[in-house]
């Protein structure tokens, strides 16, 4: 997904946006191995602690820029974190 993108298409058809990333341990085995075999770069990056956190990290980089408002920001790993963030002050605010 180009994110950049996607909320440039949308952010006027939206008043806010709520992101969660997938549990992938909650997934299944079954939902994994379709993972591994249909996205492997998906899968590489969710099944890697440092690749998943630059992910999320550049992932909330991009919605603090693009001055969206995001209402709730939803990660399960390594410990399940819900965030609003602050575009106003380009900061993240613990709920």
């Amino acid at each position: 997904i180009n994110l950049e993108d996607l909320l440039a298409k949308s952010r006027d058809l939206v008043d806010y946006y709520i992101v969660e990333f997938l549990n992938i341990n909650a997934a299944g085995s079954d939902f994994r191995q379709l993972l591994k075999e249909n996205f492997p770069e998906s899968y590489a990056v969710v099944n890697d602690k440092g690749k998943f956190m630059s992910f999320v990290e550049n992932t909330k980089k991009i919605l603090i820029k693009s001055g969206v408002k995001v209402l709730q920001f939803v990660i399960h790993f390594p410990r399940c974190e819900c965030l609003t963030l602050d575009s106003n002050n380009l900061k993240q605010k613990q709920l």
